[in-house]
């Protein structure tokens, strides 16, 4: 809402309450996904259906807290007991998706935000 006041053109999409598939038909410039992304069962899918609707040189930007580096860390963290997560992400998750999909990382603090930019192939 904060970006339509600000002018923008936008569409929302959520399984639940948004359900709309119409933006599958469509083009952005940029696309945001926070506090999602774990709760997709198959993140492949998902990053590829967005890399489709992106423009060359659009903007993914993704917000989740990526998984603890250490395993031991992972075992006690709050984040995987929330029975809605179901997907977690490192750095080198992100890194490995991205390369197959098509993504260039542009930013990240490796705790919980990445941007990533589609490839220009033309």
């Amino acid at each position: 809402q904060l970006l339509k006041q600000l002018g923008y053109k936008m569409d929302i999409f959520d399984i639940y309450y948004a359900n709309d598939e119409s933006f599958k038909q469509k083009q952005y410039d940029f696309i945001t996904c926070s506090e999602v992304i774990e709760h997709i069962s198959q993140p492949y899918d998902f990053f590829k259906t967005v890399f489709d609707c992106l423009k060359p040189g659009g903007v993914f930007s993704i917000m989740t807290l990526f998984s603890p580096k250490d395993i031991n860390d992972f075992w006690d963290w709050w984040y995987i007991r929330d029975e809605t997560h179901v997907s977690f992400f490192t750095q080198k998750t992100f890194d490995l998706i991205s390369k197959i999909v098509g993504f260039t990382l542009i930013d990240t603090n490796d705790y919980r935000y990445i941007v990533l930019q589609k490839r220009d192939h033309s």
